[in-house]
């Protein structure tokens, strides 16, 4: 009897492990974090944020670029990883968490702390791959 109810918890586990992997492995491709990311004001000449992540649904590199407006912009490197919900952009100096929010595809809202807010749209890629017969 012992014997069953071990198979079943372990059976239950099993499942269960699978699923949460699932829904990971779907809520990443959904997202589809990797390339670059813009701020819908930055079409129109307001302050820009742009943001380029490279690497793997799971993190990578990534370059933040923020200008406002005339002035200067400001650039932050360093490394990306997505966290359950949470993006974290970690530089050599300091590591950022934001609340990732997917409005639908191609659109994404980051949040710090309930103070800094950002939606970023996805520049569309308009590269086409050629495959040529031998």
């Amino acid at each position: 009897m012992s014997l069953v109810v071990a198979i079943l918890v372990a059976a239950l586990a099993y499942l269960y492990i699978r699923s949460n992997r699932q829904a990971k492995i779907r809520w990443h491709s959904r997202l589809n974090l990797p390339g670059v990311w813009r701020s819908p004001e930055s079409e129109l000449g307001a302050a820009s944020h742009e943001l380029r992540l490279a690497g793997n649904f799971e993190g990578g590199d990534f370059v933040e670029v923020v200008s406002a407006g005339d002035g200067p912009s400001q650039t932050r490197k360093g490394r990306w990883r997505l966290v359950g919900n949470a993006l974290v952009l970690t530089t050599s100096d300091e590591e950022r968490r934001f609340q990732v929010h997917l409005f639908q595809p191609g659109y994404i809202g980051l949040e710090q702390n309930q103070a800094e807010r950002l939606v970023l749209r996805k520049q569309a890629d308009n590269v086409v791959p050629l495959h040529g017969k031998n």
